[in-house]
Order: structure tokens, then C-alpha cells, then sequence
């Protein structure tokens, strides 16, 4: 698992928790999303390198 990926598991069983302020929660989703954007960058970017080797 990459390091992406464990953030962003960390990230949805906070989200899927009771615990925490509405602030976190629109925080931990901001972070979630960004994560996700960042991962989905980054599988592009090696999809693009494989085709190339």
C-alpha cells in the first residue's frame, strides 16, 4: 500500500467514525479529495511511463 493510500484509509475511517467536529469533517474531506486528485495524477503519470517502456 502507498503511503497515498494509507492516508487516504486513515482518512475514511475518520470520516466513517462519530468523533470529531463538523470542522474536521470538512477538513478531513478537503484532505480526502486532494488526496484522491493527487493519487489519480499520479496513476496517470505511470500509465504514461509504462507505455512509453
Amino acid at each position: 500500500m502507498s503511503m497515498f493510500e494509507a492516508k487516504k484509509q486513515d482518512i475514511i475511517a475518520k470520516l466513517n467514525g462519530v468523533a470529531g467536529s463538523p470542522q474536521d469533517f470538512a477538513a478531513w474531506g478537503a484532505r480526502l479529495s486532494a488526496i484522491e486528485k493527487e493519487l489519480g495524477e499520479k496513476e496517470e503519470r505511470w500509465l504514461d511511463l509504462a507505455e512509453l517502456g
